[in-house]
């Protein structure tokens, strides 16, 4: 909505650009958990990349929001791909081995289930704040003006991000043991990964959700803004942040639920 109905970008390239990163990353996600598998450091195979990575995508992050309104439709464009591009690049350094480090830091089945529902706990938590973003950033504290707005919204965000990253980086220490495993080929990794019938399965379930997410999660800030508040941006902005927040919620009181029952 910032780069549609505020910078007035053509929606169709606000989708090419939002759609061209995701490309890049179905070849470079595997790549990069391929490599921080095989990597053997002092620090670990899975905190350097998370601390790397996740600097630079929580600066391109806010840098993202940083486009002058005296540019052209084409020069917005250009920026907004080539920071969404180097965006997600970065995301997926940190994620992949961020994500990996989660199922690391223990053997026991039980317990692995239970990190994973402080993991998604605390996601759920955070998100709380994601559907207000656009409503902050109309907010008379940072000018009124929505363009600037976001910046500072952002630009907050971002340094939480990083405090965030640093103390993971600090404070998860990765098991010894895990790196003792032996390297695999990237080829080889994909082959055992789509033999595996069980993984398959999980691989297919998910792709139909995010599907489903994607084709309609872009387009709930518009019906909300100019059909059910009759165009109203603000009255639009209050509407999805409030539906947002209770979806957050109701996220938030599933996870002991789900946990316990696995």
């Amino acid at each position: 909505p910032v780069y549609n109905i505020e910078f007035g970008l053509d929606p169709r390239l606000v989708s090419i650009a939002m759609s061209v990163p995701r490309f890049i990353g179905v070849f470079l996600d595997p790549v990069m958990g391929n490599i921080s598998d095989n990597t053997r450091s002092r620090w670990g195979r899975r905190r350097p990349y998370i601390f790397f990575g996740g600097i630079m995508a929580t600066t391109l992050y806010w840098l993202t929001w940083c486009p002058s309104s005296s540019w052209s439709p084409s020069g917005i464009f250009t920026y907004f791909i080539l920071m969404s591009i180097l965006f997600y690049a970065f995301y997926s350094v940190y994620l992949i081995p961020d994500a990996a480090l989660g199922f690391e830091l223990t053997n026991d089945y039980n317990e692995r289930t239970r990190i994973q529902g402080y993991r998604s706990f605390m996601g759920s938590i955070v998100g709380l704040g994601l559907p207000f973003f656009y409503l902050w950033s109309k907010s008379p504290l940072f000018g009124g003006n929505t363009v600037s707005g976001i910046r500072w919204v952002t630009g907050i965000a971002s340094i939480v991000m990083m405090l965030a990253i640093f103390s993971t980086v600090y404070f998860c220490k990765e098991r010894a043991s895990a790196q003792q495993q032996n390297k695999i080929g990237l080829m080889t990794a994909i082959k055992i990964s789509l033999c595996n019938g069980p993984f398959m399965l999980v691989l297919a379930i998910i792709m139909l959700v995010i599907v489903a997410c994607f084709l309609t999660n872009p387009i709930e800030i518009y019906v909300i803004t100019y059909h059910v508040a009759h165009g109203d941006k603000y009255v639009g902005a209050q509407i999805y942040a409030t539906t947002g927040m209770i979806y957050g919620i109701l996220g938030i009181l599933a996870v002991p639920l789900v946990t316990w029952t696995a």
